[in-house]
């Protein structure tokens, strides 16, 4: 029945979806993928660029023919393409000079004609003194056999299992992706359940992350299908959180198990939000300047905002790869937080990208401004209201609008029914030590009194693997209240403490997967996980330098 099913994914997947299990699957079978994400510039020529077990550069043009032939029409319409494939070299670093392999890669049936074709381009371009058979041709059959004996032979085949992907196969896919789901799943086959004491080898943990790869490939068939691009950041995001808990989990070297995977996965996220932000242009709703909209609408909006912010810092970062996208995201995110929704703490990661995108964008101390409004409506709001109207960010926003409509729509399901805590915040620490690092003494001394009212609380993972997991019981929740005074020396000594006892260092490693992370899971937002981030990635720093060790 697994088989069945990444034949029935196959048979669907449009050439972006099926890109990147495609490159976790040429990983696991020997080569170094250098090139894949389509939002690179000029995209080298080429859909994908490696180099093989041999050492030989390999560049492959994929085309989509789900359920179809690929037929000879196709194959002359693309003539031009395939000639640029075999005589122009590749230029990208990390590429040895010389003769490289090229492949026509598609994941329908090929006619009989165009492999006659095919042998014929060949035959041309050895004529031409570019050596016998430059390109080979790849179709449904190979990417069958690759995609099985590297995925559903590991899968777990439990039926409760089989039901869960069942489910996400018949999802409508233009939702949020449910994550409760996808870690299961990944649990199972990563061996990451807490109460599983089986050890995996080096060569098994290779395999398995590969396997859970094409697991999440197929998963998404759906979303893919209807393009939803934050489905897609989501799930390669998480699948490269547990990637690196397999690792760290069952005490494998990072390098030899689970980098290539991650990398993949990480230019697959990275071309989801270039397309998120391809989107925005056509999104008139988003476009528009006025917000006199819903709840849902505005919640949506923010954490649009989130996702965009961190992908124009992350381009930023890496020298701007789509050159238009910086005029576009420049004129379209807000340069405040008028227009997002503080629903619950859940927010509050989303609103800290933004803050991290505006300390970088406005040089001003504006930005800051915005840190202390924000830090001073979230201690309101955890003095003042009760769990119901400002959750903990254990509830999802779809969550606390089930508790708004629980009257209206009288359907018994309130996931909020009881939550009557009050004083309370998993967030305010650590927005507080980001907002100490401005060294604004006068402005905190103004918000202390208020603070010392909370509970601090935050979840400590006993191992730091479980800092990536979806759920985990492993540790222990922790409330401390803070005193009624304290010296400012002692808490810019407290902001300035950036090591990461409780999250993997090959996350800690990867900052843009580590800030989508807290922005999916914001219970994983801890104040040591927020003064990470914040020594990452914004730009205001007034106080003694970071404490490291």
């Amino acid at each position: 029945m697994l088989e069945r099913l990444i034949e029935s994914w196959l048979d669907s997947a449009s050439e972006r979806s099926y890109q990147a299990p495609f490159c976790q699957m040429l990983s696991a079978e020997g080569h170094t993928v250098l090139h894949s994400t389509r939002h690179a510039p000029l995209e080298f020529g080429k859909d994908i660029i490696s180099i093989g077990p041999d050492g030989v550069p390999c560049a492959f043009q994929l085309k989509g023919n789900p359920g179809t032939r690929f037929s000879l029409a196709q194959l002359r319409d693309i003539k031009g393409q395939l000639l640029e494939l075999v005589t122009q070299p590749i230029v990208l670093p990390g590429v040895p000079s010389g003769r490289h392999r090229c492949y026509l890669v598609t994941n329908g049936e090929t006619e009989e004609e165009v492999h006659r074709s095919v042998d014929d381009i060949n035959r041309e371009l050895e004529n031409l003194g570019f050596g016998p058979q430059r390109i080979e041709l790849w179709s449904r059959g190979r990417l069958l056999e690759m995609a099985n004996r590297l995925g559903a032979s590991l899968w777990p085949s439990e039926i409760e299992d089989l039901n869960t992907l069942l489910e996400l196969l018949v999802h409508r896919g233009d939702d949020l992706l449910p994550l409760a789901k996808i870690d299961k799943l990944l649990k199972r086959l990563l061996v990451l359940e807490e109460d599983n004491k089986a050890s995996l080898g080096a060569a098994q943990g290779r395999r398995r992350i590969t396997s859970a790869a094409v697991l999440i490939g197929v998963a998404l068939r759906n979303f893919s299908l209807k393009e939803n691009h934050y489905a897609t950041s989501a799930a390669w995001t998480v699948f490269a959180a547990y990637a690196i808990a397999c690792g760290e989990r069952h005490h494998l070297k990072y390098e030899d198990t689970a980098r290539a995977a991650v990398e993949i996965a990480k230019n697959t996220i990275f071309d989801a939000l270039a397309a998120l932000c391809d989107d925005v242009k056509t999104n008139e709703k988003l476009m528009a300047s006025g917000f006199e909209i819903a709840p849902i609408y505005i919640a949506r909006a923010t954490l649009t905002y989130a996702l965009l912010s961190l992908y124009w810092l992350w381009s930023e970062a890496n020298a701007w790869p789509v050159k238009e996208h910086k005029a576009l995201l420049d004129e379209w995110l807000p340069k405040d937080h008028r227009q997002s929704y503080l629903w619950g703490e859940g927010a509050v990661p989303q609103f800290l990208a933004q803050y991290w995108y505006f300390s970088k964008a406005d040089p001003t101390w504006k930005s800051e401004m915005l840190l202390g409004s924000l830090l001073n409506v979230l201690i309101k709001l955890a003095v003042d209201q009760e769990g119901q109207k400002f959750p903990s960010p254990y509830f999802s926003f779809e969550d606390f609008m089930k508790h708004l409509l629980a009257g209206f729509l009288q359907t018994g399901d309130d996931p909020l029914r009881g939550e009557t805590a009050r004083r309370m915040s998993f967030m305010a620490e650590g927005v507080l030590h980001l907002f100490v690092r401005a060294n604004l003494k006068q402005s905190a001394k103004l918000l202390w009194p208020d603070f010392t009212q909370l509970g601090l609380k935050r979840f400590e993972v006993e191992e730091p693997w479980q800092y990536c997991l979806y759920r985990t019981a492993a540790g222990r929740e922790l409330m401390v209240q803070p005193p009624a005074t304290k010296q400012w020396a002692e808490l810019v000594a407290e902001a300035r403490y950036c090591r990461l006892a409780q999250v993997p260092h090959a996350l800690a490693s990867e900052v843009w997967l580590l800030a989508l992370f807290v922005v999916l899971l914001p219970y994983r937002a801890t104040p040591e996980a927020l003064r990470y981030l914040g020594w990452k990635l914004g730009t205001v720093w007034c106080i003694p330098p970071a404490i490291e060790t």
